[in-house]
């Protein structure tokens, strides 16, 4: 058994952190931002930093080389998307990850400590003060004020998360629409400069969903990411949102018309 103090200072005896969230014997001080199949997302459970965040396995292993096929993609998607997002959507430029192999009080897990110019003060982007600045924290930035303060910029996350398109291959479908997607077409909110592939190879970035004026018809807006011959470099275009997210069938073969890709 290890003694933990969490962010909320509540003291907790635990073999395993990561079991005990999973199992919900311990309750977290904030809430999860999200989780996949095989991951979870969180705020960090015990250093009171804005979005020092812990992706953690389900399943009680230590390594990376312990990852199933499907465990290893479902973690590398949810590395870069929350990488994107802290910078994206958040305006977090610098992060250090770290994973450590060997923990016997938690399963395998990777922090993504974001670095903050309060942290300039004494020190700033080396390795080996993240721990310094992580007591730092725990010392000054404990207040109940601070905590709501936490919980908050996690809901926010949250909340950017639940409007995002998530990426899960289905057998008829290539997407999956969260809860705020459009009421008219059950289309996703584009609001980050996701990039997207025609089925015939050319790149774009989908820049927002908009509305035709007469006809209120929800239209995706995106850029051209190659130079046109006819319309130059950075065109811009738009394609209503039903045929833009729709799939076509190539050669006999059912496929997504814009192939949302990781870049």
């Amino acid at each position: 058994m290890v003694k933990i103090i969490d962010i909320a200072w509540n003291e907790k005896e635990i073999e395993c952190i990561a079991c005990s969230i999973q199992k919900w014997i311990v309750d977290l001080p904030i809430e999860r931002i999200t989780e996949t199949e095989h991951f979870v997302l969180e705020q960090d459970f015990e250093w009171p930093i804005e979005w020092f965040l812990i992706i953690a396995s389900k399943r009680h292993v230590h390594s990376l080389l312990e990852f199933s096929n499907e465990e290893y993609k479902d973690y590398s998607e949810l590395l870069i998307k929350s990488r994107k997002l802290l910078q994206e959507a958040l305006g977090i430029k610098h992060v250090t990850m770290i994973q450590e192999e060997y923990s016997s009080t938690s399963h395998f897990h990777t922090w993504l400590f974001p670095w903050y110019d309060w942290m300039k003060e004494s020190v700033w982007g080396k390795l080996q003060d993240i721990k310094n600045i992580m007591k730092y924290a725990k010392l000054n930035h404990s207040s109940k004020d601070h905590l709501q303060k936490i919980k908050n910029a996690s809901k926010k996350l949250k909340d950017v998360y639940n409007k995002i398109l998530i990426d899960t291959p289905k057998k008829k479908s290539q997407w999956v629409y969260s809860s705020s997607c459009s009421k008219e077409t059950n289309l996703p909110h584009p609001f980050l400069r996701w990039k997207y592939q025609h089925y015939k190879g050319n790149l774009y970035e989908v820049i927002d969903l908009v509305r035709h004026s007469e006809t209120l018809e929800e239209l995706v807006l995106y850029r051209a990411l190659y130079e046109s011959k006819e319309f130059g470099t950075d065109a811009l275009w738009v394609r209503p949102a039903t045929m833009f997210f729709e799939n076509v069938v190539i050669n006999g073969k059912e496929t997504p018309r814009f192939q949302y890709v990781w870049i």
